[in-house]
């Protein structure tokens, strides 16, 4: 019997069949499955609530951020860069993304996104098209988030134009500024 194929995400390692199937719900199956194993799968339930908790976290970090630049979230331009559920794909079912706009939102932000993958998502009953990349955008931005980091951003462009990053994928790694906030 050959081995599956396997396919690494956020440093752990999942067979491509059951990525595809329960990438949603990756936690809650590999814990059923443990447990009908007879296996007691902590760290797998702690890393889900971890995981579950990120959104929040994020938003956190970016009121912060703008209060230590004297600025109130309600009111603020925020780009999102990627909507997508991971790098360099279209698929933005579930995507931790989509949470972090909502809230942003539901505290008064003005949203934006800039995905070349995801064209439009349903937002707040509405639809709401990607915008395209240009330092006239990002210039215009109280705040860029770094969401989803596809492989066509122009980073150079996005660390040299913006007033304040948060880059919540790591995408800046190569670059530096106070300017630059990481999670």
């Amino acid at each position: 019997m050959s081995s599956p194929s396997y396919l690494p995400s956020s440093g752990a390692w999942f067979p491509y069949d059951l990525f595809d199937r329960f990438k949603s719900q990756q936690p809650s199956y590999l814990t059923w499955k443990a447990k009908i194993n007879g296996f007691e799968p902590r760290l797998i339930e702690l890393a889900g609530h971890i995981n579950g908790q990120m959104p929040n976290f994020t938003v956190s970090r970016l009121i912060d951020a703008l209060n230590e630049r004297k600025k109130s979230l309600k009111g603020s331009r925020i780009l999102a860069l990627g909507v997508a559920y991971k790098p360099d794909v279209s698929d933005n079912r579930e995507a931790p993304a989509l949470e972090v706009l909502q809230k942003l939102h539901e505290k008064g932000a003005l949203i934006y996104y800039s995905d070349p993958y995801v064209p439009s998502i349903k937002f707040d009953g509405q639809v709401m098209q990607s915008v395209n990349l240009s330092p006239a955008m990002l210039r215009s931005m109280d705040c860029v988030v770094i969401l989803t980091d596809h492989s066509v951003f122009d980073y150079a462009m996005v660390a040299d134009s913006s007033s304040l990053i948060l880059d919540s994928r790591h995408a800046l790694g190569e670059f530096s500024g106070s300017h630059i906030i990481r999670l």
